[in-house]
C-alpha cells in the first residue's frame, strides 16, 4: 500500500499573494493540492496536505527494509536457520 503520487501543482503564487489568501490556501491544501509559494519568481515553499510528508517518510522506509533485505538476504536466511 504505497502513497498515491503527489498531485499535480494546482497553484503557484507569489508569497505576498498567499498572506492575503492564507485560509484560502489551507482548504485546497486540505482538499488534497499542493500549491507552490513563489518569491522573485522562484519557488520557496509548498503547502501540501497534512499527511503527504508522513506517507513520503513510511514509502521510504518500505523501501530501506526492501533495499536491507535484498543485500542481506543470505545473512538473513543463516540467522533464521
Amino acid at each position: 500500500m504505497s502513497a498515491e503520487p503527489l498531485p499535480p501543482a494546482e497553484l503557484e503564487i507569489s508569497v505576498s499573494e498567499a498572506r492575503a489568501r492564507l485560509a484560502d490556501l489551507v482548504d485546497e491544501a486540505e482538499s488534497g493540492k499542493v500549491i507552490y509559494l513563489s518569491r522573485h519568481g522562484r519557488r520557496a515553499a509548498a503547502l501540501v496536505p497534512a499527511d503527504l510528508p508522513d506517507q513520503v517518510a513510511s514509502d521510504q522506509a518500505r523501501a530501506f527494509a526492501r533495499r536491507f533485505a535484498d543485500r542481506h538476504a543470505p545473512l538473513l536466511d543463516r540467522l533464521a536457520e
